[in-house]
């Protein structure tokens, strides 16, 4: 066998294995579930513009359906079911639109600052929601969690944003672990905290920063979903 047939052959071999790797879909286009808080609810700061949830729901309208599970206020903890004052909005709302092909999941700017919480959340706390809200949906049917670290919004006290440095750590540390749970955009290290992506004072993006966002997830959904 000649060095060029062994080539072809290795080749085909390769594409029939990449063929291969992605889950089928069930029935119909692709279904994705977004998980998050104001962020992927869709606020903005100014400019203002629609939120990335919005932007992705209208990109690929023909070929997937999108349904956004953002809420404000909404820190890890409280998708985990561990949240003060409690509830728990994995049972509230992801449990229902469950299975999926692909869930993903932004959360850690209310984490940061404490907001709705008894204090701020640790990274290894964080780490640990996050990894319980993984387990859940796997549990209850997602193909494949696109996981992302959040971005590095302005906070007035300058320990918040090195949490945020330290959710990135935990959340390239999660990726490696199962083969259903992949890296999305790192957003931490993607966007910049400051004009255009945000305005002083507001943990929330710009239009533009959403857009961003929008972008790169995109990208992400359509390198992972099931066709």
């Amino acid at each position: 066998m000649s060095h060029r047939t062994v080539r072809v052959a290795i080749l085909a071999l390769l594409l029939l294995g990449c063929g291969t790797s992605r889950p089928p879909c069930d029935t119909g286009p692709p279904q994705v579930l977004l998980i998050g808080d104001s962020i992927t609810f869709g606020l903005a700061s100014e400019p203002t513009g629609p939120g990335y949830a919005t932007l992705l729901s209208e990109r690929l309208a023909d070929t997937h359906r999108v349904k956004n599970l953002g809420r404000e206020g909404a820190s890890s903890l409280d998708w985990a079911g561990s949240g003060f004052p409690g509830g728990d909005l994995f049972v509230l709302l992801a449990e229902p639109a469950l299975p999926a092909d692909i869930v993903t999941i932004l959360l850690g700017t209310n984490d940061a600052a404490g907001s709705g919480e008894l204090r701020p959340v640790s990274p290894e706390s964080y780490g640990n929601a996050i990894r319980t809200l993984i387990r859940r949906c796997l549990a209850a049917g997602a193909g494949t969690v696109i996981l992302m670290a959040p971005p590095p919004a302005w906070f007035e006290k300058p320990e918040n944003p090195s949490r945020l440095s330290g959710y990135q750590t935990q959340v390239t540390e999660i990726c490696g672990t199962d083969a259903r749970v992949i890296c999305g955009p790192d957003l931490f290290h993607l966007m910049s905290k400051r004009p255009p992506d945000f305005q002083a004072f507001d943990v929330h993006p710009t239009a533009r920063g959403h857009e961003k966002i929008a972008n790169a997830l995109e990208h992400s959904i359509l390198e992972n979903d099931c066709r």
